[in-house]
């Protein structure tokens, strides 16, 4: 009588199957063998991308510290001039100012020296000097929402100078619409004066009234008071 197999069942497997993780490994392996003088020098330009991109970025930092020093020293020396003494001094300050922009106009000090010499030269009566220096400002600052709407005040500005009261009224109303309010009473003050000049006294007298309302405590507050009490 033949004895009987008490053992496990035959599955029709010899042997059990390698682990998936495994055989991934392997296949990995086996593609790195394959292609390893291509992975060398993939990893050699990685490297090499890794350097430049440091390079660069120390080199906008120098860039950065450097602008920064140049316009702390140059806003120092035009703080430092008797506009009624010696006008002509200023001259100066605004080459310095354009020699700045020209080197590092894509740092954040240089765009700073731009609005500061736009600025200046709406000061000392240039204003077309200036409307040019902010419309520049504004093609590289209109997405800078700590910045824009200074740059849409001196536009604002630089148009009242040059009598071209109805684009002035223009800029002041875009500086009202902005998302800051940091000037808003000093845009309301502005357009008080501007339709008096304009002839609309009315609209004159709902821009102080809402600096007065809105911004009671403002340096502009009195001087609106007094414009509506006549």
């Amino acid at each position: 009588m033949a004895e009987k197999n008490t053992g496990p069942a035959d599955t029709g497997h010899s042997e059990l199957p390698d682990d998936s993780l495994q055989q991934f490994l392997k296949k990995i392996a086996g593609v790195a063998l394959t292609y390893q003088k291509q992975l060398i020098i993939a990893g050699a330009g990685l490297i090499c991308l890794i350097l430049v991109l440091s390079g660069v970025f120390y080199f906008l930092a120098q860039a950065q510290n450097n602008a920064s020093a140049r316009l702390l020293e140059i806003s120092r020396q035009a703080e430092a001039i008797d506009s009624e003494q010696n006008p002509e001094a200023y001259e100066g300050i605004k080459d310095r100012y354009a020699a700045l922009i020209e080197d590092y106009g894509y740092t954040d000090a240089g765009e700073m020296a731009l609005l500061r010499y736009a600025a200046l030269c709406l000061e000392t009566g240039e204003p077309d000097r200036a409307l040019s220096l902010y419309e520049t400002a504004w093609q590289k600052l209109k997405n800078n929402d700590q910045f824009n709407f200074l740059v849409l005040n001196g536009m604002a500005h630089a148009h009242a100078a040059m009598e071209d009261y109805e684009q002035a009224i223009s800029y002041f109303q875009q500086v009202l619409e902005n998302q800051s309010t940091v000037i808003d009473d000093h845009a309301l003050f502005n357009l008080g004066l501007l339709y008096e000049k304009m002839g609309a006294p009315e609209k004159s007298r709902q821009a102080f009234e809402q600096l007065v309302s809105e911004y009671s405590d403002s340096m502009f507050a009195d001087a609106a008071r007094a414009r509506i009490s006549g």
